[in-house]
């Protein structure tokens, strides 16, 4: 049957939350004083079956951390305000007068969207927008970030934006069950004015994220996404629980626009480079099949290769790698693993990769 869920404080101290956070899956830290309370509705025995949230919020001098983030690096939050409500259920979505006012980050939505299995022909549309400010992001996170001592970003917004709405052509033409909605999402930058050592930056380019997908069962489900720079572009595309990945990029450019950032060694990948693989997270990392990457200064094919981040080499690698170029692209490559000083830059390199 249906449930009922209520919550409620007044000036709770959220660092008192740090088990319960914990045991949600979040391993970092958050602090503040918070007051106000949440109204809950749960259709049934399951979140999955449908659950409306009305919020009221009010908080001070909150800020939070990861697990993984520099030492005595937080993110700033400041004055925290929260209102409205939402419901998402397998018939549409809701959005009525949601808002988040933080000092770094602002979040607002309202809409409805009916699907067409509901209504004779689907109706409304909802649109989620997030607002960061960079300037304040980049320097409560500097060191977390990389960035060089001398740089400050004066200016610029990350906008994402998702809009969704009823489309019951695509839900004619899909196999999906249920399918209620499409959706678009759009995350940019704007604005942005950086500077290092007092000289305005020129290349500060944007970058910009577009993805598209339905809404199945009242949930979003991916279509297509591209990541678009100044330096090249990465399709995404899913494939059961995997992505087919596969783009281009400038190595050179890529370096240029960085450089100006954070103090990074120039690679020795300079020639335009294309790749594609089906990519999976597991546990601790990444199991890459099929890869290719080519190039004019190199190229790299493996069946299945496995990338394990937090560990130490060579247990950080599962699998085989096979890569042939030249002495500067090869170092640049096997650069996580091992420093190749020992390699004539003027020197063609074959080899192979194992890992176990």
């Amino acid at each position: 049957g249906r449930q009922q869920i209520q919550l409620g404080a007044r000036d709770l101290d959220l660092s008192l939350l740090r088990p319960l956070l914990q045991l949600a899956g979040f391993r970092g830290s958050l602090e503040g004083r918070l007051s106000g309370g949440v109204d809950a509705r749960v259709a049934g025995p399951l979140f999955d079956d449908g659950i409306a949230v009305r919020v009221l919020l009010d908080g001070s001098g909150i800020r939070l951390r990861g697990a993984s983030w520099s030492v005595d690096e937080w993110l700033q939050l400041g004055d925290v305000q929260a209102t409205g409500a939402a419901a998402l259920a397998a018939d549409g979505l809701l959005l009525d007068e949601l808002r988040i006012d933080t000092d770094v980050l602002k979040i607002s939505g309202s809409g409805e969207v009916r699907n067409a299995q509901s209504t004779a022909s689907g109706s409304g549309q909802a649109e989620l927008t997030a607002e960061m400010q960079l300037p304040q992001l980049t320097s409560s996170l500097r060191r977390t970030l990389g960035l060089a001592e001398a740089v400050a970003v004066e200016s610029g917004v990350l906008r994402v934006t998702v809009r969704a709405e009823s489309d019951r052509v695509a839900m004619e033409r899909s196999e999906l069950t249920g399918l209620a909605a499409k959706w678009h999402l759009s995350a940019l930058t704007e604005q942005l004015r950086i500077r290092r050592d007092q000289t305005l930056l020129e290349n500060s380019a944007g970058v910009q994220l577009e993805a598209i997908g339905t809404l199945a069962d009242g949930l979003p489900q991916l279509l297509q996404a591209r990541f678009t720079a100044g330096f090249g572009v990465l399709d995404c595309v899913p494939d059961g629980a995997a992505w087919k990945v596969a783009g281009r990029f400038e190595p050179e450019q890529l370096w240029q626009q960085l450089r100006q950032l954070t103090d990074i060694p120039q690679p020795g990948l300079t020639a335009p480079l294309s790749f594609q693989c089906r990519a999976a997270t597991v546990e601790n990392g990444l199991q890459l099949t099929d890869l290719t990457v080519t190039s004019t200064d190199l190229k790299v094919s493996s069946v299945a290769f496995g990338l394990y981040p937090t560990e130490l080499f060579p247990q950080n690698v599962d699998g085989q790698l096979e890569f042939h170029g030249s002495a500067a692209a090869v170092k640049t490559l096997i650069a996580p693993w091992h420093d190749a000083w020992w390699l004539a830059e003027t020197c063609a390199v074959e080899g192979r990769l194992h890992g176990s």
